[in-house]
């Protein structure tokens, strides 16, 4: 059975703060509660406790404000409480009151943010109050530094937080609490744009007339079949040799007739220009017709296989500068003179 909400309470907190609290029995299974504020309009929520409050603030002082609370059934309809006027306490009287702490911004991230305060000298603490803003006020924070500042983690990116805090003295009847500072509104920051993927690796191909053609495979990550030309551009000519490879970063080898291996490195590896290190390439190597197949590994690495089955493992130690320079430990006619 559908039920009205009851405002059980609405008080006058500050000269700028209102709080307004209700119930309801939950009878009927509400999908949620909103509050509305009548001048200026607001409406705040949806809250899903049937027994909750809400404080307005950033309100004028000695001003009359109507609130009342509506709660939503399922298939939308909407049984709202009476409007409830409620008067904002009178502004704080200079004398004898000692101004509220401020606030500032220290630090904004997507998902923390860190406030500064300061008070004047013979507060003996400070409270403060957060809370996203349209939401219920947090927990209230007790007892911290007169002067200080606090971290607040795990919040949500690109969202505003409300932030007050009062000035407080302890007395033999507890504290005694200065007028709530102006809410400071501050927003998290964006999430972080991920770096964008590294570019497709380039791919060569030597067509039958010894051209080098040069393409960049951008579908690499998923496997599709995207490329960043619809035609191979050409980056080189008098490519018919025995073997050519690269082992990335534009450094390409290749095995003359003789058995020579050279090294070059293609200067246009990530834009398909047709510039190099050299004119013409290095000789590193000699002997290298006698592999049936030669490929690369990583960081020099040079691998051949012989149609006996062997395969013999070279590093190239002058990979970056295309000198005849050779690993101790490498063996076989791959890499002599």
């Amino acid at each position: 059975m559908a039920e009205v909400p009851v405002i059980t309470s609405a008080v006058a907190n500050s000269p700028g703060w209102i709080t307004i609290a209700w119930a309801h029995s939950g009878a009927g299974g509400p999908l949620s509660f909103f509050l509305e504020r009548q001048n200026p309009p607001l409406t705040v929520g949806p809250f899903t406790n049937n027994v909750g409050y809400h404080t307005d603030m950033g309100l004028q002082p000695s001003t009359s404000y109507s609130y009342r609370v509506c709660v939503v059934y399922p298939g939308g309809s909407l049984y709202c409480s009476g409007w409830v006027a409620v008067q904002t306490m009178p502004p704080e009287k200079p004398s004898g009151t000692m101004p509220a702490p401020t606030i500032t911004v220290q630090a904004v991230t997507s998902d923390s943010i860190t406030i500064q305060w300061t008070s004047a000298a013979n507060y003996g603490h400070v409270d403060i109050l957060w809370r996203k803003k349209g939401e219920f006020d947090r927990p209230q924070i007790d007892n911290l530094p007169k002067a200080g500042s606090r971290s607040f983690t795990n919040l949500e990116p690109n969202t505003p937080y409300v932030f007050a805090i009062e000035g407080c003295n302890k007395g033999l009847f507890g504290s005694s609490c200065s007028n709530w500072s102006p809410p400071v509104e501050i927003w998290t920051a964006a999430p972080p744009v991920p770096p964008p993927p590294p570019p497709g690796p380039p791919i060569y191909a030597v067509i039958p007339n010894g051209d080098l053609l040069w393409n960049r495979h951008t579908g690499y990550a998923n496997g599709s079949s995207q490329w960043a030309l619809r035609n191979s551009i050409r980056v080189g000519n008098g490519w018919d040799v025995l073997k050519a490879f690269s082992s990335g970063d534009g450094i390409i080898y290749y095995v003359l007739e003789n058995g020579d291996l050279m090294w070059n490195r293609h200067e246009g590896w990530n834009d398909g220009t047709s510039r190099w290190t050299l004119p013409k390439g290095a000789k590193v190597g000699v002997g290298w017709q006698a592999a049936a197949h030669v490929f690369a590994g990583t960081n020099g690495v040079i691998y051949a296989v012989y149609n006996n089955g062997q395969v013999v493992w070279n590093r190239h130690e002058g990979r970056n500068d295309g000198t005849f320079r050779w690993h101790s430990r490498t063996a076989g006619m791959s890499r002599t003179r």
